[in-house]
């Protein structure tokens, strides 16, 4: 399944496409090394995208789409723990939230 994919693999189903010279698998991997990852290109924003080869404006707006769900659905498990119970877990409270009024 998805869980056995490769990072690259994952992103390039997303992807669908590369570009003239360059596969999506290879797409999605210069595009997870621009960012540093997925915990990178989570933290991107649409300007960021912009700059790379290969997202157009559809490709673009679908991954800012899975990207907005990630986040949400990280901030909807950090909203449901009872308690902060570490400093880590407060700093990435705070990063989600103020990556949602960033790029909104």
């Amino acid at each position: 399944g998805a869980a056995s994919l490769a990072d690259a693999e994952l992103l390039a189903l997303l992807l669908r496409t590369g570009v003239r010279g360059q596969g999506v698998l290879q797409l999605a991997d210069s595009v997870l090394q621009r960012f540093g990852g997925f915990a990178g290109l989570l933290h991107a924003d649409v300007a960021s995208l912009k700059g790379v080869k290969g997202l157009g404006p559809a490709k673009r707006a679908e991954l800012v789409a899975v990207l907005e769900l990630a986040r949400r659905a990280l901030a909807q498990q950090l909203r449901e723990r009872e308690v902060f119970d570490s400093p880590e877990t407060v700093r990435h409270y705070l990063q989600l939230h103020l990556l949602i009024h960033l790029i909104l």
